[in-house]
């Protein structure tokens, strides 16, 4: 499950296939253009956390127990993990103010719900800003 820390309702987010590659993007106002997963280093050939998962993307860390990756920023601001092939079936949490992108060279396997809900005024992936007051 991927979770942005928020008592707001959860948004639903796509993979995006991009020739066979697929990007699991999660960003509020997020961009359209989809990331190359060629394009940025190769962090890990296989990723298959077993336990929680913490993603801060002011520092462009992905943490999971005692074992801490780096990602990268890609040129649009994105903290970007990039990955051979991904398997997502734990919890995720989202936290600091970049979108995030988890890329896969080749297979991305997804068994969990991702949650990406908005965070106080600041709308959430694919919403609006809503009026002045809030309600």
């Amino acid at each position: 499950m991927l979770e942005r820390t928020s008592t707001h309702l959860p948004a639903r987010l796509p993979l995006t296939p991009l020739g066979g590659l697929l990007a699991l993007l999660v960003a509020p106002g997020a961009s359209a253009t989809p990331l190359d997963p060629l394009g940025f280093g190769l962090i890990q050939s296989s990723w298959d956390p077993s336990g929680a998962i913490t993603i801060d993307t002011d520092a462009l860390t992905l943490s999971e127990g005692g074992l801490v990756l780096t990602g990268e920023l890609s040129p649009d601001g994105i903290a970007v993990f990039t990955f051979g092939e991904v398997v997502i079936d734990e919890i995720v949490t989202v936290t600091g103010a970049r979108p995030v992108a988890i890329l896969s060279r080749g297979d991305l396997v997804l068994d969990a719900e991702i949650v990406a809900g908005a965070w106080w005024r600041a709308p959430g992936p694919g919403g609006h800003p809503g009026g002045a007051s809030q309600g």
